[in-house]
Formats: structure tokens, C-alpha cells, sequence
């Protein structure tokens, strides 16, 4: 069979279906013809396509690529199968002009039409109609990824699909001329004449080949240090394999790993991050960063170098490098926990009694001391209580301390503390470390003032290391009494309805339509869900982990096939989790949860042919304390601009176009994120058409409304990244606006796999896919109320400014502001102590990020 188990989606075979003034057919290759008959057989392989390396499709009985060819001088395309070693762009295709082109170039050329159940003559036809048979998904549903290789002699290098060896072509991995069976691929096209390859990534629950098994650990540990990959590509080869890169969470691990370096001198790739705009470093296993083992004066620049190496020239220490530059890499996995999903927190809440001023939530009881103490003073207050200083090992417990203990207090402390053991955080209760939320560039010992102490500050409840002698209110808590019956808390709910502040949620079991879903809903007096933030996403999580290989309705649609989803309730979209390749590029669908291995994720699907189970939520009033604020106030419309600024006057936000002919005036993403953010704007972020119609207007005007050839190549840095490799490779808007609105262009690269950013493309006025560290020119988007007005601005109002402007305000040298948030207190101060200092001498001295 072709669909072969434990592969990347890139393997998978298909047949494609295409359709004639209503009439169904297959493409089939016939020798070297095409041809499109209504008898679909998805098991011959002439029937069989898949897509392979450089955008080109392939055929499995015909062992040859989807091809046109120029007979003679004909002006007329022949479409036909042709060698894939070809080298001409006739044999590549982009997925979503596949269908045009195919009935453009078919034309007449269909089945024998002497035989029964065959076209007469062809026809065009949309895109749209051209499907994978059997299914509704598009063309580009099952796409082409780069696979990385193990060993050989290519340096790391992907397979190249098909390749040819000993006469004959391969289009996947093979065992063909190895005693040993394992699998391997040629990395370019031709074994034969340049003998290059590696061995293919192979996802097993075990660690016999390529693999070195710690005993005690049971962690398997793969060392490459023969290939050269920039972070993202030993990220996915790793994650190709079942594994990781590299996390270490204790020192024993730490020992490990040095022992297994011995001998070696290298610098290799390690999971550890900082590529979260909303959060501080991270492993990209999702293992709790409770130990570091930075080097002197590590990490620096944190606001470029977002990812970690460890280095075998100083015994293991660590070190931050830019992401993309070509390493060696190590890679880790549990055994028999290749497939398994993250298990769910617990969001039930057993019902505790609880003495006077304390609150119950899951068994314990919590506490806000207001009174401001240092954090050993704060520990001593709790533990006269019967309790310790907080700890936390959830999402949901987080969510119950931010909303109902913490609530409107600045900042205060918990029991992480890293006082026994410099940078080895533990909790001072003894609970095992099993979660954490670090803040922007957390932790860090900021200049060096031996922060040992933990604490929780920001409407998101995130940890800031800070020195332990600083005075703040805390939060203490201790086991509580069970009750009577000790059963959950209902809080008003109907039997099987589960609560979660301020809604009971109910999981429907029928598959149904969406439309069915929505009636059924309204029928018990409730709506399809709605998911506004990450704290709802995961108690949603929890509700479906068990219903592996299902999918549940939401109340999120694009109702309108505008490439824009709305909330059914006409709520705009603050929050998104979509799964990989969503939203894809179809438009209209509903939207469904994911489970399994992608727990919770977002999926479109068809509304009225695609069935599934559902999640009512029925809403019981207003919470008690507030909900969590979205990424901004909504700005006013009767503001004006800042000088320099453009807008319209249906639009809350002004825009500015930073370009420049001068390459060294251009930047990576994050440094041109780091550019709006001093100015105290944001990269650019699209909500609708109508907000994308005003800039592209607006660059219009700037640029002229030439061909598109003229503007070819010219592109501009918006917002949307998928740089944080523990949301699943979903877009993400950096100004933490929901991705409710999609334009992405028709084009499609083997590497899309790791290009983690968008850029505006100036001659489709689309969305293209681009490594994040290409140097661009770039777009700002600010509130209409947002700029500072000590800011220097461009003259004149057409929304373009000098790449090379650099004003000088606090948020442009406190690295803190660059993720939008508020350095504490005692930095503030900190930042204040420098003697003399003025804004110029603040930056030489390093604190800010200036480029």
C-alpha cells in the first residue's frame, strides 16, 4: 500500500478527482498520457498521486512526474509523464492553481469516448472542483515536507523524493541494497553519480538503532553531530523520529549528557528557547525549565539569539545563538511514549472545607497574604498557618490563583526558589516541579542580583526570578478537609454538565452535521463552545482527551467562504489554536477540535458533509472576578494619528511602512518586531478584508499600482509567525490578536515546514511563508491613541517612515516592554539607580535592544 504507517503526511498517495458539467472522474496516468476517467479505483497505482520534492507530482504506476511539454512550435502546453529528473520548471506545480491548470490543459483529452461512462470533451473548470477522491479535502491537504536524514554522509541534508538508484526510481525511503534493513534515502537525485545519503527518521518505542539509553531514565539520547541544521530543521528531524531536541531538567541529566560529550568538541542545538513572544525560555518538549545551566554572562541578546546550544568546550554549559544557523544537534525521547498526547489537568474541583479566608480549589486551600514581606518572612507567615508559600502544577490551578486569590495584586510571591541550588528550582512545600509560565526573558538573574525568589505578576499570572529580600504581598497554601461525600462541585450545573467559571459545558456523542450540532445545542438551552483564551482551551482539552480519533463542533465558522471566522455569536476572534496547516488555504467551513495527538487543536471542516460530536456551553452569568483581558483595549475610533501615520476612518489603528533600498536597512522578523515595539506599535496584524484592502491601498499609493512584476520580490514583514514550537506549527498573530483572517498566496516551498513567519507580498498583495530571519522591510500597526508623542515621526501622513529612525523612549531599551508587559517594580528602580545615565547611555550599556 502506499499510505505507509509511522510517516510524515508528505508519503501519503492519493487519487485526485476532478469534475465535468457534473460528471466525477479521476486523473489516471496512461505510459506517458493523462487522462481523466469516471472509473475511480484509488487502489491502482496509475490512479495513485503523491507530491514529492521541488512542488512536483508524482505518479505511482507511471513512476514519473506530472509534466507539460512544448511540441514542436505549438503554442499549446502538452500535459503529459516525464522523467523527474527533468530539470524544468514545467514539472512543478503549485497546489492551489493544480486544478485550474489541470482542466486548462486537459482540454479535450479525456477517456476512450468509445467506452462506456467516458467524457466526450473536456472542460474548465475551477480549482476548487479538483479534490482528493473520496474526501473533501483540497489539493493541497496532503502536502510535500522536507525529511531530514540520520548519519550517512550528507550532513543532515533531506531526502530528495524520487531518487534513482541502481537504475530504478524510489519515491520514498527504501532498505534495497542494505543487509541491515533500515531505511535510507539519497539526497540527491542521482545515487549513482553522486552517492549521497543518510538514513531516514523512523519513529519507534524503542532506542536499539541510533540511540544511547540512559538506564536509570530511561531517556534515549541521539547525538548528530555529523549534521549541520539550523534549529528549526533539528527540530522537526527530531520530532520525524517520535523524539525532541534535547531538554534537561536536573542535574543528573546534566551529568548524563557531559559524560556522553567526553571526547567530543562541539556546539550542538538543545530544545531550549526563548520563542514564545508571550513568554519566557522554554523547552520545546514542554519539560518544566526548572533548571539552567547557563555560562557566565549567558543568556545576551536575548531579543535575537532565541535559541539554546550546549557546548562541549565549557563542560555542558549553555549558550543562545541565532536560530538559524547551521549545528549539529541532540535529540531525546521516552520509550513507548512516541504516540501518546499530554495528559489533561485536573479541572474538577473535589469539594474541601476550608477555615475562614482561605478559598477551596481541588483539594487545597489558598490564601493572599497582603501584607508586604520579604519572601522568607512570607514563607514563615504561611507555615505559621499550616500552609507553605504557593505552589502551582496547572494550567487550571494557575487560571483559580490569577482570577480568585491574585486578581487585581501587581505582584507577589510563590515557592519557587532556586536558594539550595543556583538556578535549580524547587518548591519550597517539596512538591515535584512539573510547570512553569516564565515571564519575557525569565528567568535571567537580571545584572547579575542573584534572584533566587520567585514571583507572579501580570494579568497572565507568568514568573519573574527576583531577589528574595524585596518586600511584596504572597500567596500561601495548605491541604484541605475533605467534605462529606467529598463530590465535585456542580455550581448549579445539570446532571452530566461539567463547570468551568462561568459555564457549564456539555459533551454531545451523536456525529452530526454542524447545523445539526447547532440545534441540538439550542435544544438543551445552550450554544455551540466558544474558546476565548488559553485557560478555556485547556479545560476543553480535558473534556475530549479521552475520544481519541474524534472530532467536537465549536461555534466558529467562516460563514461567508471570505477566508474570515467569526464566533456565531458575532464575537470578534481574541484566541486561536488552530492545528497544523490550518486554516488552509480553502475558504468557508466550520470548525472543529482535534483529538489524540493533536489534543485540542482547530481543524476546518465542511459544514454540511463532514459529521462530528460537539461541546454546548451554556452560560450561568458573570463570573465573579473579571475575565482575563484580551491583547489590547479596544482603541477608540474618534482618536486621530500620530504625525507619519495612516488610517482610515473605519479603522481603530493607524499604519506605518518602514522600507528602504539600502539592504542594511532592513531586518529579520524579531528585529523588526523589536522596531515597532519601539515605538510602542506592533507588527502589522490583519483582522478582515477590509483592513487588508486599507494597506494594500496604502502601498499602492507608496509604491504605485505597477504590474506585478515590478514589485516582484518585494515583501514586508507582518505579525503572523509560528515560531514557538510548542503551539503545534499554529500562526499566531504577535500582537496576540486571534487568527481569525487568512490570505495566504498560492505558492508552496519543501521548507514550509520550517519557515516559522509571513510576509506581505507586494505584487499579489498576499501572504507568503519566509525563513524569519530573511532581511525585509516591514509594516507597523499601533492604536490610534498609542504612540508616544515624544516619539520623532516622518513627515507628512502617507504611513511611510526611514527604516533608520531610532527614537528613544523607555519601551526602546527595557527588553521586558518588547512582549508587552511591565517590568516589576524593583527593575524600574534598578534601571533608575544607574548613575548618570541618560537614554543614549543606557543602550551602550546593553539593557536595551536598539538595532
Amino acid at each position: 500500500t502506499c499510505v505507509l504507517p509511522k510517516r510524515p503526511p508528505s508519503w501519503y498517495c492519493q487519487a485526485i478527482e476532478g469534475s465535468y458539467h457534473g460528471l466525477q472522474g479521476c486523473l489516471e496516468a496512461q505510459g506517458t498520457q493523462v487522462r481523466v476517467t469516471s472509473s475511480c479505483n484509488a487502489s491502482l497505482s496509475a490512479q495513485r498521486w503523491k507530491w514529492v520534492s521541488r512542488n512536483r507530482l508524482f505518479n505511482l504506476g507511471a513512476m514519473q512526474c506530472l509534466g507539460t511539454g512544448w511540441p514542436g512550435t505549438n503554442t499549446t502546453a502538452s500535459l503529459g509523464m516525464y522523467e523527474c529528473d527533468r530539470e524544468a520548471l514545467s514539472l512543478r506545480w503549485h497546489c492551489r492553481t493544480l486544478g485550474d491548470q489541470l482542466s486548462l490543459l486537459l482540454g479535450g483529452r479525456t477517456s476512450n469516448a468509445s467506452k462506456p461512462g467516458t467524457f466526450e470533451r473536456g472542460d474548465q473548470t475551477r480549482s476548487g472542483q479538483w479534490r482528493i477522491y473520496g474526501s473533501e479535502e483540497d489539493l493541497c491537504a496532503r502536502p510535500y515536507y522536507e525529511v531530514y536524514t540520520i548519519q550517512g554522509n550528507s550532513h543532515g541534508k533531506p531526502c530528495t523524493i524520487p531518487f534513482k538508484y541502481d537504475n530504478q526510481w524510489f519515491h520514498g525511503c527504501t532498505s534495497t541494497g542494505r543487509e541491515d534493513g533500515h531505511l535510507w534515502c539519497a539526497t540527491t537525485q542521482d545515487y549513482g553519480k553522486d552517492e549521497r545519503w543518510g538514513f531516514c527518521p523512523i519513529k519507534s518505542n524503542d532506542c536499539e538503532t541510533f540511540w544511547d539509553k540512559d538506564q536509570l531514565t530511561d531517556s534515549c539520547y541521539q547525538f548528530n553531530f555529523q549534521s549541520t541544521l539550523s534549529w528549526r530543521e533539528a527540530w522537526a528531524s527530531c520530532e520525524q523520529q517520535g523524539a525532541d531536541l534535547l531538554s534537561i531538567t536536573e542535574i543528573h541529566e546534566q551529568t548524563y549528557i557531559n559524560g556522553l560529550l567526553t571526547g567530543y568538541s562541539s556546539t550542538l542545538w538543545i530544545g531550549l528557547n526563548d520563542l514564545d513572544t508571550s513568554g519566557g525560555w522554554q523547552w520545546s518538549d514542554n519539560s518544566p525549565l526548572k533548571y539552567l545551566n547557563w555560562e557566565s554572562d549567558q543568556p545576551d541578546n536575548p531579543s535575537e539569539e532565541n535559541c539554546g546550544v550546549i557546548r562541549t568546550e565549557s563542560s555542558g554549559g549553555w549558550q543562545n545563538r541565532d536560530c538559524s544557523i547551521a549545528l549539529p544537534y541532540v535529540c531525546k525521547k521516552k520509550p513507548n511514549a512516541t504516540a501518546e498526547s499530554t495528559p489533561p489537568d485536573r479541572w474538577a474541583n473535589v469539594k474541601v472545607e476550608c477555615e475562614p479566608s482561605w478559598q477551596p480549589f481541588q483539594g487545597h486551600c489558598y490564601r493572599l497574604q497582603a501584607e508586604k514581606r520579604s519572601w522568607q518572612e512570607s514563607k514563615k507567615a504561611c507555615l505559621r498557618g499550616g500552609g507553605d508559600l504557593l505552589s502551582i502544577h496547572s494550567m487550571a490551578e494557575l487560571e483559580f490563583i490569577t482570577k480568585q486569590i491574585k486578581q487585581e495584586v501587581e505582584e507577589l510571591w510563590i515557592g519557587l526558589n532556586d536558594l539550595k541550588l543556583q538556578m535549580n528550582f524547587e518548591w519550597s512545600d517539596g512538591s515535584l516541579v512539573s510547570f512553569t509560565h516564565w515571564h519575557p526573558f525569565e528567568p535571567n538573574n537580571f545584572r547579575d542580583s542573584l534572584e533566587d525568589c520567585v514571583t507572579i505578576w501580570g494579568p497572565e499570572g507568568r514568573w519573574n526570578d527576583s531577589p528574595c529580600n524585596q518586600s511584596l504581598p504572597s500567596i500561601c497554601k495548605k491541604a484541605g478537609q475533605l467534605s462529606q461525600g467529598a463530590a465535585e462541585e456542580d455550581h448549579g450545573c445539570r446532571k452530566g454538565w461539567t463547570w468551568h467559571s462561568p459555564s457549564c459545558y456539555w459533551l454531545g456523542e451523536d456525529q452530526v452535521t454542524y447545523s445539526e450540532a447547532r440545534r441540538l445545542c439550542t435544544d438543551h438551552g445552550s450554544q455551540l463552545v466558544t474558546i476565548t483564551n488559553r485557560f478555556e482551551q485547556a479545560f476543553v482539552s480535558s473534556l475530549i482527551y479521552n475520544w481519541e480519533g474524534e472530532y467536537f463542533w465549536t461555534a466558529l465558522q467562516d460563514l461567508n467562504g471570505t477566508g474570515s471566522f467569526r464566533w456565531l455569536s458575532g464575537d470578534e476572534v481574541m484566541y486561536t489554536h488552530w492545528n497544523r496547516d490550518q486554516p488552509g488555504y480553502r475558504r468557508g467551513g466550520c470548525v472543529a477540535l482535534a483529538t489524540g495527538s493533536a489534543m485540542g487543536l482547530w481543524e476546518v471542516k465542511s459544514c454540511t458533509l463532514f459529521r462530528a460530536r460537539y461541546i454546548c456551553r451554556q452560560s450561568l452569568g458573570t463570573p465573579v472576578t473579571p475575565e482575563l483581558p484580551g491583547p489590547d483595549p479596544t482603541p477608540s475610533l474618534t482618536d486621530s494619528c500620530p504625525q507619519g501615520w495612516a488610517s482610515d476612518p473605519k479603522l481603530r489603528h493607524c499604519y506605518k511602512v518602514f522600507s528602504s533600498a539600502r539592504q542594511q536597512d532592513k531586518k529579520s522578523w524579531i528585529q523588526a518586531q523589536g522596531a515597532c515595539q519601539e515605538l510602542g506599535a506592533q507588527l502589522l496584524s490583519l483582522a478582515s478584508y477590509e483592513e487588508e484592502h486599507f494597506v494594500a491601498n496604502m502601498l499602492n499609493k507608496i509604491f504605485g499600482e505597477s504590474e506585478p512584476e515590478i514589485h516582484e520580490q518585494h515583501w514586508f514583514w507582518i505579525g503572523l509567525n509560528r515560531r514557538d514550537p510548542r503551539e503545534g506549527q499554529s500562526w499566531h498573530w504577535s500582537d496576540g490578536l486571534g487568527f481569525s483572517y487568512h490570505n495566504f498566496d498560492r505558492s508552496r516551498h519543501d521548507d514550509d515546514d520550517i519557515r516559522g513567519c509571513a510576509v506581505l507580498d507586494l505584487a499579489s498583495l498576499q501572504w507568503v511563508v519566509m525563513q524569519c530571519e530573511t532581511q525585509l522591510d516591514w509594516i507597523c500597526k499601533i492604536p490610534r491613541e498609542g504612540l508616544d508623542t515624544t516619539h520623532t515621526a516622518a513627515k507628512g501622513s502617507s504611513g511611510v517612515g526611514d527604516p533608520r529612525e531610532r527614537p528613544l523612549s523607555l519601551a526602546a531599551f527595557f527588553p521586558m516592554s518588547a512582549r508587552q508587559v511591565r517590568p516589576p517594580a524593583h527593575r524600574l528602580s534598578t534601571l533608575a539607580q544607574i548613575q548618570g545615565s541618560s537614554p543614549e547611555r543606557i543602550e551602550l550599556a546593553g539593557i536595551g535592544h536598539c538595532s
